[in-house]
C-alpha cells in the first residue's frame, strides 16, 4: 500500500528545516528556544550584578537571600519578607529600603496597602519583548 502525499513527508538535510507545516512549527520552536536561552542568560548575568552591588555595599547574608528569591517571584511585600527571613517588620522593611537605594527594588502602587515592590529589571526580562 502506497503512503498518500502529505506535507509532512519531505526530503531533508541536516541543517534545514522542511518546507512544510511541520518545518514551519519547528522553526517557531527554535525560535523560541533561542529566545529563552537569552533571557536565560540576561537573567543569569542580571542575578550576578545583583549579588555584587549588595556584596559592594556590605550586604548580609540574609539580603543576598532576598536577592536570590526574587528569581523566583520577583514581586514582595515586607510582611512577606518578614515572614520568608523570620526578622521583624522594622527590619524587614530596613532591607527592603535597602534593595530599592541599590536599584534592585521598585516600589508598586505607592498607595496600595500592603506596600509592595518588585525588581523592574527582572520583569523585563523574563515579560519584555524579545
Amino acid at each position: 500500500m502506497r503512503r498518500p502525499k502529505s506535507c509532512c513527508y519531505t526530503s531533508w538535510t541536516p541543517g534545514t528545516l522542511p518546507r512544510t507545516r511541520i518545518g514551519f512549527c519547528l522553526q517557531g520552536v527554535v525560535e523560541q528556544c533561542r529566545d529563552s536561552i537569552r533571557r536565560i542568560d540576561n537573567l543569569v548575568a542580571l542575578r550576578a550584578d545583583y549579588r555584587t552591588r549588595v556584596a559592594e555595599c556590605g550586604g548580609s547574608a540574609r539580603l543576598m537571600s532576598l536577592v536570590d528569591g526574587l528569581f523566583s517571584s520577583p514581586l514582595l511585600t515586607i510582611p512577606q519578607v518578614a515572614a520568608s527571613t523570620s526578622v521583624t517588620y522594622p527590619t524587614a522593611k530596613k532591607d527592603v529600603v535597602r534593595l530599592v537605594k541599590l536599584g534592585i527594588l521598585a516600589e508598586g502602587e505607592p498607595h496600595k496597602l500592603p506596600r509592595h515592590f518588585y525588581s523592574p529589571q527582572i520583569f523585563d526580562i523574563a515579560y519584555g519583548e524579545p
